[in-house]
């Protein structure tokens, strides 16, 4: 029996997918294709080209044949690949929807191929190979034209998300988002209003929101320092749209699964690696486990850090943004945004050195809450107890009773999350940015506390009209890990001065807002434990005093710390009396309450100056780089595992 012979460019036979050796009849869009690339001119037959465009396209031909070729066979066929890509922008305004579907799959397959190559000069071969160099401008912003008229029919979600991708595989092309060129044509064509609307019928289409967000959080962060009138950031920190705000709340379900995920690992086993792993393989950090791929896809977490980047813009661009977070009177929302990130800080914060993932999220939501409390606007809702909820936190994996609910109005949910993260992280060594970040919103959060007592006191009739100011924490979590940062400052003080100065002066500031503000801040026996601390840490609050006291630049900051420096004085001798006494027992609660409520009358302290607001966030140049670091890893992980839909499940339902 003879063999079959196979004709290898032209034949009627290719490989089959499964591989073996086996093979199969080529379809008629392959066989079609192949005369394209070989015969340029067949794309010229109008006929020839209408008849392409009513077939099932297959992206994995036209993506592997262009793969397979060099750089220089890439140039040999520019012909072919320029006539393809022209008509493709063609029939992006054909009346069939099934012709302007395939016309963007084949794009779509065309880019994907050719900016997934390694070029010496990315933007300029790109650009010479897909188009003739003189139209390059034109045939680009044609495509986004194109992209923003499919979206806006009504021909389905299909075809909206064919077009959403073939855009996200241009603005993902290069590694590096600043060096991508081709996200200008994104300014000059500004798709904002359309990611807008998107946004804002995402409970019709949580996907495609989530496509939608991906590629906004890129396009923010293109050379976002130089691009100052960015019509994206523009709409960001313009808009009142309240709709646009409470329709993101799809954009938290992946914050929801991953806390379900924990509470469920945590209820059930307790295992924490769990928990590590699945955070830690964002950006691929070592094999995942089988829990972690059966918890979530790679899908997912990139959709969850898509997530915080643009909730962290909308935040940091817009600063009207918390009263369009919290729900309307009329609206029953299930999974409130803000609540749930609450609990989702609260996994992340209690293992923050666990990964370097782990910490840079951390920074992110962090970089989140300082915005959420940068006015006194935004505050007054924050203490609104009509926004009070019931949730889900890990204040401490060292014991059992380290994951428990928390109630209070979401100042109170935000202070414990805040507590939760020093608590955890008091004696590490990490970074001051972590620690300056979480005090700044404990500062904001207790300040404004403190003026709208002093302004409800100054006007009996305006205290009527405010909103209540109420907090329920258990304050005395916060003590032994406020103080045990003395330490961390004694460690560093010399090598890291500057960051050393800054985090001491907010210590010393916070702890005299509730040296001075006790009686409205504590109750009767937290107020006591607190002086009970100061006095337990005075070793740490000695040997500060000792290692600065010649430094000129720290000065003023150990002025501030005088009334401590009294309480230990006043009080130091009383313990020390009665450890001498007793020096076999040891001091109880109640004990450490008797010798500092005897003693409140000998003790006088200097009244502290006028509480002020601090200034509102700023994104520094650190954050800056965390922040286009984290947009980069979006942008990677999309273009390494975007597949391009197919439009043979294009199904017409028009909206009506």
């Amino acid at each position: 029996m003879n063999s079959p012979v196979v004709v290898e460019s032209n034949g009627v036979l290719r490989s089959s997918s499964k591989g073996e050796g086996q093979l199969v009849l080529k379809e008629k869009f392959v066989l079609m294709m192949e005369e394209v690339f070989e015969e340029p001119k067949r794309f010229e037959n109008d006929d020839f080209w209408q008849q392409l465009m009513l077939l099932k396209v297959n992206t994995s031909f036209i993506h592997q044949y262009l793969s397979s070729k060099t750089e220089e066979e890439l140039m040999f066929l520019k012909i072919s690949i320029n006539g393809i890509f022209e008509r493709c922008l063609q029939t992006l305004d054909d009346e069939q929807p099934i012709r302007r579907g395939h016309a963007m799959e084949i794009m779509g397959a065309l880019l994907q191929a050719i900016v997934q190559k390694k070029y010496a000069d990315f933007n300029e071969r790109v650009r010479f190979i897909l188009t003739e160099i003189d139209d390059s401008d034109s045939s680009f912003c044609c495509l986004l034209r194109g992209s923003i008229k499919q979206l806006s029919t009504g021909d389905g979600e299909v075809l909206h998300r064919l077009a959403l991708t073939v855009l996200l595989i241009l603005a993902t092309g290069s590694d590096n988002i600043n060096s991508n060129n081709f996200i200008e044509y994104f300014m000059q064509v500004d798709l904002s209003d359309l990611l807008f609307s998107i946004f804002k019928n995402s409970r019709e289409s949580t996907p495609l929101c989530q496509l939608a967000t991906s590629l906004y959080v890129i396009i923010l962060n293109y050379r976002k320092t130089e691009l100052t009138r960015s019509p994206y950031r523009k709409k960001l920190a313009e808009s009142q749209n309240s709709d646009l705000f409470r329709y993101l709340t799809p954009l938290i379900t992946s914050v929801v699964q991953v806390n379900e995920m924990m509470t469920n690992s945590y209820v059930t086993s307790g295992i924490f690696s769990r928990w590590t792993g699945y955070l830690g393989s964002w950006v691929g950090a070592g094999s995942p486990t089988t829990e972690q791929n059966i918890s979530s896809t790679l899908s997912t977490q990139k959709e969850l850090l898509s997530s915080l980047l643009f909730l962290y813009e909308v935040c940091n661009l817009n600063r009207n943004t918390l009263p369009l977070l919290v729900p309307r009177d009329d609206e029953n929302v299930d999974f409130p945004l803000l609540p749930q990130l609450f609990t989702f800080c609260s996994f992340l914060f209690t293992d923050v050195r666990s990964h370097q993932d782990v910490y840079d999220v951390s920074t992110l939501c962090l970089s989140i809450l300082c915005c959420l409390t940068d006015s006194t606007s935004s505050c007054a809702i924050l203490f609104n107890d009509k926004y009070t909820a019931t949730i889900s936190m890990l204040t401490s994996k060292s014991h059992v009773g380290g994951y428990r609910n928390v109630q209070g109005n979401l100042a109170s949910l935000m202070l414990v999350t805040v507590i939760i993260y020093i608590q955890n992280n008091g004696s590490k060594n990490l970074h001051y940015d972590l620690y300056s970040k979480s005090l700044n919103i404990l500062d904001r959060l207790i300040s404004y506390r403190i003026r709208r007592h002093d302004a409800s006191t100054a006007s009996p009739d305006l205290s009527k009209h405010l909103i209540s100011a109420t907090l329920t924490i258990k304050w005395n979590e916060l003590w032994d890990p406020l103080f045990s940062l003395f330490r961390y400052i004694l460690a560093t003080m010399n090598n890291q001065p500057t960051d050393a100065l800054q985090l001491l002066s907010q210590i010393v500031h916070v702890v005299n807002m509730f040296i001075s503000y006790g009686e409205i801040l504590l109750t009767p026996i937290e107020y006591d434990f607190l002086y009970a601390e100061i006095i337990r840490h005075r070793g740490s609050i000695d040997a500060l005093f000792e290692q600065a006291k010649d430094k000129p630049e720290w000065s003023n900051v150990l002025r501030q710390m005088d009334n401590m420096k009294s309480i230990i004085k006043h009080y130091g001798k009383e313990f020390d009396n009665w450890a001498e006494l007793r020096p076999e027992d040891i001091m109880t609660p109640e004990e450490v309450q008797k010798i500092v409520r005897l003693n409140y009358d000998t003790l006088r302290l200097e009244s502290m100056e006028d509480v002020q607001f601090k200034p509102i966030y700023f994104e520094g140049p650190k954050e800056e780089a965390l922040i286009r670091k984290l947009a980069t890893q979006v942008s990677n992980k999309i273009k390494n595992g975007i597949v391009i839909p197919s439009s043979v499940n294009y199904s017409h339902t028009p909206k009506g």
